[in-house]
C-alpha cells in the first residue's frame, strides 16, 4: 500500500510529537533527580511511541494540540506528582522501576481519555460527552491532587504514617482539620478552583470535538480501539504496583494488623504478672479519669514555648499555678502522627523492643488486671475503615 505525501507527512508529525513527549518526560525526571534509568525507558521507547502515534492517527489531532490538554493534564499529574514531591521532601532517588510505572500509568491515562474522546465525540451530544470526560479526568486526578494539597499543607510528601492518618480519620475530624489548617473561606476557594479545573477540562474536550477527524473510517476507529485496549491493560496491571499504591499497601497491611489486636487479648491478659497488693487500686481505691487530647506541636503552644507570639493556651497556663497540677515540660511524643504515638504510649510497644502492637499488653489490660472496672470512650468509634489502634 502506497501512502500519499499528505498521509506520510501526517505520520511524520505524529512520530515527532510522540518522540518529543517521550524525551521531555525523560528530561523532566532527570531534572528533578528521579531518572527512571535507561534499563527501563529504552525498552518502553518503541511501544510508547507507536501507541502515541496511533492515538494521534485515530483522533486526527496532534498530541500537543489544545484539544489534547483535557487528557494530557490528568496524565501528567500522575506521571510527575509523586516523584517530584518525594524528591522535594527527601532529596534522594525513588525506585527507578516505580518511576517508570508512574510514567506508564500517567501516559496510559492520557491515552485512554483522549481515545475515549476520539471515539465518542464523533457520535454527537458533544457537550454531554465533553462534560462526562471532564469529570472522569478530574476523578483520575484526585489522587495526585490530594498529594499536592497535603504537600502544600505540611511541606512533606505523603508517607505511610501520614497516609494512615488520612485513612483512619472520619468526616468530622477531616472537617475540623481543614477548618483549623486551611480555614473555611480558603477551603471554599479551593473548591471553586477545582470546579474551574473541571471546566477547563470540559473546554478542552470541546476543542477536541471541533478538531477531531470528522470521518469515523475503519482504520482510525480501529486505532482508537487498539490504544484503549493497551491503555486499559497497562492501568489494570500497573496501578496496583505504582508509587502511591505501595504506600497505601503499607497502610492497609498495618491497619489489618491493628484490627487483629483483639484476637489475642485473653492470652496477653493472662500473661500479665502483677503484685496486686501494691497497686494504686489496692492502696487508694477510687476513680481514675485519663483524658487524651490531640493538639498541635509544643512549638506552637505558649504554655510549652513561652516565646511563641500567641497566647493560645490560657487555661493550661492558669491551671499551672495550682497545687497538684503538673505540666511536664520535657516530654516529647514518640512519633509524629497520632496513632503511632498512642500505640507506643499506651502499650508495651516502643522503639526499644521488638514487640509488635498487636502482641503488646495495653494500659487498659493492666488496669483491669489490678482490679479497675474500665471504660473507653473514643472520638474514633467503630466506623468500619475508621477503626484504628485508638479504638
Amino acid at each position: 500500500m502506497k501512502l500519499s505525501v499528505e498521509r506520510t507527512n501526517e505520520w511524520i508529525r505524529y512520530a515527532a510529537a510522540a518522540g518529543i513527549y517521550f524525551l521531555v518526560m525523560v528530561a523532566a525526571y532527570i531534572n528533578m533527580g528521579q531518572d527512571m534509568g535507561a534499563e527501563y525507558f529504552l525498552p518502553g521507547l518503541i511501544p510508547v511511541l507507536v501507541v502515541l502515534m496511533l492515538l494521534q492517527y485515530g483522533t486526527g489531532v496532534s498530541l500537543f494540540s489544545r484539544g489534547m490538554l483535557g487528557a494530557m493534564v490528568p496524565g501528567l499529574l500522575w506521571c510527575l506528582t509523586f516523584p517530584l514531591l518525594y524528591a522535594w521532601t527527601y532529596h534522594q532517588d525513588w525506585y527507578k522501576s516505580l518511576i517508570y510505572f508512574d510514567f506508564l500509568i500517567g501516559t496510559a491515562q492520557m491515552i485512554a481519555l483522549a481515545a475515549l474522546g476520539g471515539a465518542f465525540l464523533r457520535l454527537g451530544h458533544r457537550r454531554v460527552t465533553a462534560a462526562l470526560l471532564a469529570v472522569l479526568g478530574f476523578l483520575m486526578s484526585l489522587i495526585p491532587l490530594t498529594q499536592i494539597a497535603y504537600y502544600m499543607t505540611v511541606w512533606h510528601a505523603l508517607s505511610p504514617a501520614s497516609l494512615m492518618a488520612l485513612y483512619l480519620t472520619n468526616w468530622h475530624e477531616a472537617g475540623d482539620y481543614i477548618e483549623s489548617t486551611v480555614g473555611t473561606l480558603p477551603a471554599l476557594g479551593i473548591g471553586v478552583l477545582l470546579l474551574f479545573f473541571i471546566y477547563l477540562l470540559y473546554r478542552s474536550y470541546l476543542v477536541l470535538a471541533r478538531r477531531i477527524y470528522p470521518s469515523a473510517e475503519g482504520s482510525r476507529m480501529g486505532a482508537l480501539v487498539a490504544v484503549m485496549v493497551v491503555a486499559a491493560g497497562v492501568l489494570f496491571a500497573l496501578v496496583p504496583e505504582c508509587s502511591i499504591a505501595g504506600v497505601y499497601k503499607d497502610v492497609t497491611s498495618y491497619v489489618e494488623e491493628t484490627q487483629s489486636y483483639g484476637l489475642n487479648q485473653g492470652e496477653r491478659y493472662e500473661s500479665l504478672i502483677i503484685d496486686l497488693e501494691n497497686t494504686l487500686a489496692a492502696r487508694a481505691p477510687g476513680t481514675v479519669i485519663f483524658i487524651i487530647g490531640e493538639s498541635a506541636s509544643r512549638d506552637y503552644m505558649h504554655a510549652y514555648t513561652p516565646g511563641f507570639p500567641y497566647e493560645d493556651t490560657p487555661w493550661l497556663e492558669s491551671m499551672a499555678s495550682r497545687d497538684g497540677f503538673l505540666i511536664y515540660q520535657n516530654v516529647y511524643s514518640s512519633w509524629t502522627q497520632t496513632v503511632p504515638v498512642l500505640e507506643r504510649a499506651l502499650t508495651e510497644k516502643s522503639q526499644y523492643n521488638d514487640k509488635e502492637f498487636y502482641e503488646s499488653a495495653s494500659i487498659l489490660d493492666v488496669a483491669k488486671k489490678i482490679g479497675y472496672k474500665t471504660y473507653w470512650f473514643s472520638n474514633q468509634g467503630r466506623y468500619g475503615q475508621f477503626d484504628s489502634a485508638i479504638t
